[in-house]
């Protein structure tokens, strides 16, 4: 479709003939305007336009006038050509159409009778083939019906495939006649009854069933006398049906003769007999035999026997082409029947019967070998065997594996344990350390010498500056007789400090144990504490009357073991250097110091006098005394908090070597300290299944270099030695998935897995040192197990120090309001419940865990619970006097905890070496109740190192009303802690 043009463009001016114009103004007349005159007026304007086109023509022609006498001329003889070829056109035509004369009709005439000539003779001679095929078909067809009507099946197959293809080739004219079809289908029938009668002769000549196989070498055709040879009939059978028969005897002979004597024990009997008509029957039978009188090899001789017999019957009435397909097919059923059949479900579950067994195996590759003569490149067997130790040790590895998951996975008794003892640390833990004399070597001088005498001469060097330690004071009694100097240093003559020891006469080093010496006796009571105040707050004795416990047993000691305690100990290397002795400040405050409060300066040095029991080796002994190791974890400054009283009073000097020479006692060596927990009696289970594991892949490592199956295998390593860290893998996934209940419901038995965890750990290291094979092996696993007893052992305990935090936030709510009743009862709740959930654990984990590891764990949980009820009172923004004296009597709740640091009633406990902020708890209830110059004293003293700046700043506000002496106060403390090491 055009695009219209818009109507607001210019058009292009057409070009207007005088005709175009004339009949414009024709149209444009109307009958008023249509006169004579005008109609006149446009003929004369035609007819001058008419003259004027003639005489533009003429002029044009006289300009060329050769030119258009030319054209002229031209078409003047075309037209006379033209007329010339039309005449001989209409000749032509009537000489080729004319229907008497003409060509065309001629010809076709002609065609036509040739046509109907050449289709009578082809249905001539399509007639004439159509006759002589069927007529050949007929003679074949009626040999066919006589063949098989005398039973000559034989010659009738023969028959069947000739007639069969004389069929196919039949002409198309005789293939759509009505004669070949009747002929092609009583063919058929004469077909299938030959193919019938084949196969049900087959079926009588082998016969094959669950006991035996009977081979008939002839066979009479049923209703008829001919008899058929057993190698006639098999080659008269057609390609198809013959393929189905081979494959389905190939089928039963593999499942019936060679799958069940490989696998059953059977014996096997070959018999032939003949019939009165002159027929051969062999037969070979199956019969079982118990299990007793069979072997492996006299199965592989049985196999042996059935193949002697197919080879001799069966296989020889094969035709030639089916012969060696059929045999093949069925030797490789047959190797790899002896495979899967015997060598694999008899391969020996353990190293004493694999001898005869490689017998077995040599014999049945030799047997592969004939069979498999001719194909050497595929035989199973003798592959197999090439991987045979692979094979041997994987299953040997399932079995072992089997037979661990069972026992890791059977019902533990958690109650069935033995006690285990370790060398406890002698930095950490309520242990002991025993120095024994070795009088065999002297002394040498070195540094290194100065181990037993450091201390001794730090407590010499008091006398220089006695001052620090508060020895020339004047010891106070109030009213009750209480010692008011906080240290205690005066209970043992000064005199005794100032003078060498001498080392015949050194102190105790603790209650159980002494220095050994020539012909001198050495006192072992150890100091004596002062009496304590009834009337304290500090409540250090509430459960000790002051008299010595009447039972020696008071501390019933589970890690005691008695014949632990009756070996003789071990002498070990010389012990370290000992620390430096720890000065706890003792001064007394100047005049420009606000008076301090009685009560609160007797609890000051009460406080840091039970810090000098458990850090300051001058209270005991010169040596390392302390039961717990205190020394040497509050000497160091990796485990001295930075803000502990204690690291700020350690002395910065050492003692001079030169001047320790005379008082060097004889050379001193440790016994380390043991400790004992508990390990159930699976592990020693588990460990004595991967010792016989290491045990028996090194005896079949050994054993295998004198068998030549085996040391040819291609595995060069021995997986059985693999299964030893593989057993504790199995250990490690199963052991926690299977008591999962258990080991999350009672916390005990988390703590005993980890125990058992630890303990395979260290036996399993000792058999990496004697293994080295398997060391690498083993040493990953040891220290898997490692991690998973710290796991177990960690986790436990973050679980239940949660535990912990949960009660008191969500009993406590903050310890906000407690100047309610109810409040006061539900926070008092919670506190007693915290109380009580730890003494229930450190009950039940007292019993398991060794004495570092105990107390590492309770100290965790105390110290979780006094962490959050430090945080909770700390963040109160405002507490009012009925509120401090009842949170202070809150925070004395906890104390009864101490008594879990406690070994011997008689002692002091060591609550502050487990507990980090014990001792800052310790201050907290007596800061509640403080008065403002007491907390000035306290903090001008280095008291209240282990408080933050922020704290106390926050505390003291929420204590005490905004007055000047607060702000004072606040301004003193935010100038930081003092340096009381100038003290």
């Amino acid at each position: 479709m055009a695009f219209p043009i818009p109507t607001h463009l210019p058009r292009k001016p057409a070009h207007r003939d005088v005709a175009t114009e004339i009949l414009t103004k024709v149209d444009l007349a109307n009958v008023a305007s249509l006169t004579p005159a005008l109609a006149a007026s446009w003929v004369s304007e035609l007819d001058a336009a008419i003259q004027s086109t003639q005489k533009r023509i003429h002029e044009r022609i006289r300009e060329d006038l050769p030119t258009v006498e030319k054209h002229i001329a031209s078409s003047k003889s075309i037209q006379s050509r033209l007329e010339s070829l039309r005449s001989n056109v209409d000749a032509l035509g009537r000489t080729v159409n004319d229907s008497n004369t003409g060509l065309l009709p001629t010809l076709i005439q002609t065609l036509t009778s040739h046509s109907e000539l050449a289709k009578e003779f082809a249905n001539a001679s399509t007639s004439l083939s159509a006759l002589s095929h069927l007529l050949q078909l007929k003679k074949r067809f009626t040999l066919l019906e006589g063949l098989v009507k005398s039973g000559e099946l034989c010659e009738a197959a023969h028959t069947c495939g000739i007639l069969e293809y004389d069929l196919e080739q039949a002409p198309d004219a005789l293939q759509r006649s009505i004669i070949y079809g009747q002929l092609k289908s009583n063919f058929r029938v004469l077909k299938d009854r030959t193919r019938e009668q084949l196969a049900e002769a087959y079926s009588r000549s082998i016969t094959v069933t669950a006991e035996e196989m009977i081979i008939s070498s002839s066979v009479q055709v049923r209703q008829s006398t001919t008899i058929l040879q057993l190698p006639s009939i098999l080659s008269s059978i057609d390609s198809a049906s013959l393929s189905s028969l081979l494959d389905t005897l190939r089928r039963d002979l593999t499942h019936h003769f060679i799958q069940i004597v490989l696998s059953q024990p059977t014996s096997v009997t070959s018999s032939s007999t003949s019939d009165f008509s002159g027929n051969s029957q062999h037969k070979i039978t199956l019969f079982p035999t118990p299990p007793s009188t069979s072997s492996p090899g006299q199965r592989l001789e049985s196999l042996s026997a059935v193949l002697e017999f197919l080879s001799a019957h069966l296989f020889l009435a094969l035709p030639e082409e089916r012969k060696a397909p059929f045999t093949k097919s069925l030797n490789k059923a047959m190797t790899s029947s002896v495979l899967n059949d015997l060598l694999v479900p008899n391969l020996p579950t353990s190293f004493s019967p694999l001898p005869s067994y490689l017998e077995l195996v040599q014999r049945c590759i030799d047997f592969e070998g004939r069979l498999l003569e001719t194909d050497a490149s595929e035989r199973p067997i003798r592959l197999w065997s090439n991987g045979l130790r692979g094979h041997y040790e994987r299953q040997r590895r399932s079995i072992l594996l089997d037979l661990t998951r069972n026992v890791i996975t059977s019902q533990v008794d958690w109650n069935d344990t033995f006690n285990v003892e370790i060398d406890a640390p002698l930095n950490s833990g309520p242990t002991n350390v025993v120095l024994v004399q070795d009088v065999t070597s002297p002394l040498p001088e070195s540094t290194d010498n100065r181990t037993t005498t450091t201390a001794v001469d730090d407590i010499t060097d008091v006398g220089d500056d006695g001052a620090s330690w508060g020895l020339d004071e004047d010891v106070e009694h109030n009213d009750d007789g209480i010692d008011e100097s906080g240290w205690g240093l005066d209970d043992e003559p000064t005199a005794d400090l100032s003078t060498d020891i001498e080392p015949d006469a050194s102190p105790s080093i603790d209650s159980d144990y002494s220095l050994p010496s020539q012909g001198s006796s050495i006192d072992k009571s150890g100091p004596k504490d002062p009496e304590p105040d009834p009337s304290d707050a500090w409540g250090w004795n509430d459960d000790d009357d002051g008299s010595p416990p009447t039972d020696d047993s008071v501390w019933d000691d589970p890690w005691t073991d008695d014949s632990a305690s009756a070996s003789e100990p071990k002498l070990s290397e010389p012990i370290p250097p000992s620390p430096p002795v720890l000065k706890v400040p003792h001064s007394t405050p100047s005049t420009s110091s606000p008076k301090v409060a009685t009560r609160l300066e007797k609890f000051s040095k009460q406080k840091l006098k039970h810090a000098s029991h458990l850090a300051s080796p001058a209270v005991s002994s010169p040596l390392v005394s302390s039961p717990l190791g205190i020394i040497s974890d509050y000497s160091s400054s990796s485990t001295l908090p930075e803000s502990s009283p204690l690291k700020t009073a350690m002395p910065n000097k050492s003692p001079d070597p030169s001047s320790l020479s005379d008082k060097r006692p004889p050379n001193l060596v440790t016994v380390a300290p043991k400790e004992i927990y508990t390990v159930t009696q699976r592990m020693r289970s588990v460990l004595s299944m991967v010792e016989d594991i290491l045990r028996e892949g090194h005896e079949f490592i050994s054993a295998s270099t004198h068998m030549p199956l085996i040391s040819s295998s291609s595995s060069t390593s021995s997986l059985l030695l693999q299964v030893a860290p593989e057993t504790l893998d199995l250990f490690r996934a199963l052991y926690p998935i299977v008591f999962q209940q258990d080991l999350e419901t009672h916390p005990s038995r988390a703590m005993q897995f980890s125990n058992d965890c630890s303990y395979l750990g260290q036996e399993v290291e000792k058999l990496a040192v004697l293994d080295d094979s398997v060391n690498e092996s083993l040493g990953r696993s040891r220290n898997c197990l490692k991690v998973l007893g710290d796991s177990w052992y960690s986790d436990t305990i973050a679980k239940h120090c949660q535990a912990v935090e949960d009660t008191l936030v969500s009993g406590a709510d903050g310890f906000v309001q407690t100047t309610d009743q109810d409040r006061y009862d539900e926070c008092e709740g919670a506190l007693m419940q915290v109380v009580s959930l730890i003494r229930r654990l450190a009950a039940g984990w007292k019993n398991v865990l060794s004495k570092t590891k105990y107390y590492s764990a309770i100290g965790r949980l105390v110290d979780a619970a006094l962490s959050q009820v430090l945080k909770d009172i700390l963040a109160l923004p405002d507490i009012t006097e009925v509120e401090s004296h009842r949170l202070s009597e809150l925070c004395r709740i906890p104390n009864s905890l101490e008594g879990l640091f406690v070994e011997d009633q008689a002692e002091h406990p060591f609550t502050a070496a487990y507990v980090p902020s014990w001792l800052k708890f310790s201050y907290l209830s007596e800061l509640l109740e403080a008065s403002m110059a007491d907390i000035t004293y306290l903090f001008e003293e280095g008291a209240l190192v282990d408080f933050d700046i922020e704290e106390l700043v926050r505390l003291v506000r929420a204590l005490f009303a905004d007055t000047p002496l607060r702000s004072a106060t606040i301004t003193k403390i935010l100038a930081g802690h003092p340096d009381i090491s100038t003290h």
